[in-house]
């Protein structure tokens, strides 16, 4: 945009000089440049009141943990997902080894996880309890890893939360926005989950810092992936893994249901529109902070 306005600015200087209006033009430049300014001064501090309501927003979504689900009995742990520097050193996880069903269900034992892959802290009361929805069809060896991973992760960081895998089984082309969709209605059915984060299933998170806690606006939380070589391939992506409210998903109506044969990411970035017709701000996280590193064995692109 800059450079178009400078090509437009130049083009409009060079007609005034070629009739001789030389003074017009300087005055036009002048004009311009006056108006250039006040614009980015007034962006700067609408900027400036947008991080002061974010920070608002989040000291407000802390202090719901101390009413909404508190009990006098047993401390809140909502305060773990923005000091989790306790949770260890950022994770190396092996993406060639699968493991086998035995092996997840005698880690499920000893993590206390119940049937169905729900499981809650027993020494504190989360805020938000969250679903994490995995879109899913004939990637077997990619979920057995990513179950051995993801659920080390998220109790690292206290959450209450349940993992709902929606395979697709029909013979017709694979539709993950609509898989999202019948994830969130199904998981709603099964507990009051108020967070969901929508998942690939080849996608780990490395870094313990990435809060997979819901905050007050849809956050896209696969910034930096090595599929990507560590950096969006376009600025308005939003695909891989994302988060958002429950009540933000029904104000965006949740996903589209027309993309099929995968999409290339056109659910991503009709869904990253929805969220700003809704008034909804995407966001993403601090620098190194959301890394993914993508599980390469028997990889291919979309599911048949």
């Amino acid at each position: 945009p800059a450079s178009i306005a400078m090509t437009i600015l130049v083009s409009i200087v060079r007609w005034f000089v070629g009739r001789k209006y030389l003074t017009a033009a300087l005055l036009l430049v002048f004009l311009i440049s006056l108006l250039w300014n006040v614009t980015m001064s007034s962006l700067e501090f609408l900027g400036q009141r947008v991080s002061a309501n974010t920070r608002n927003s989040r000291q407000q979504l802390q202090q719901r943990c101390l009413s909404d689900l508190c009990s006098s009995s047993m401390s809140c742990c909502c305060h773990r997902n923005y000091s989790i520097a306790d949770s260890g050193d950022r994770m190396v996880p092996d993406l060639e080894e699968v493991p086998t069903e035995q092996e997840l269900l005698a880690q499920y034992s000893s993590s206390k996880i119940e049937r169905g892959g729900f499981w809650a802290p027993t020494d504190c009361v989360g805020s938000q309890r969250l679903a994490v929805i995995i879109p899913f069809r004939k990637r077997e060896e990619h979920l057995l890893i990513f179950l051995r991973y993801i659920h080390t992760y998220l109790q690292r960081q206290k959450l209450s939360y349940g993992i709902y895998v929606v395979d697709q089984i029909d013979g017709l082309e694979f539709n993950r926005a609509m898989l999202f969709n019948v994830g969130f209605l199904e998981a709603l059915k099964d507990r009051n989950y108020t967070c969901f984060v929508f998942h690939d299933v080849d996608h780990i998170p490395v870094d313990p810092m990435l809060s997979y806690w819901c905050d007050s606006m849809p956050t896209h939380m696969a910034s930096r992936t090595d599929e990507w070589n560590w950096r969006l391939p376009y600025r308005s992506f939003a695909g891989g893994v994302t988060k958002q409210l429950a009540s933000q998903i029904r104000q965006i109506n949740g996903f589209a249901n027309v993309f099929w044969g995968w999409g290339w990411g056109s659910e991503d970035d009709d869904i990253r529109i929805r969220w700003w017709l809704a008034g909804l701000t995407l966001r993403r996280p601090k620098a190194n902070n959301g890394n993914y590193v993508t599980i390469k064995k028997s990889h291919y692109r979309a599911p048949d």
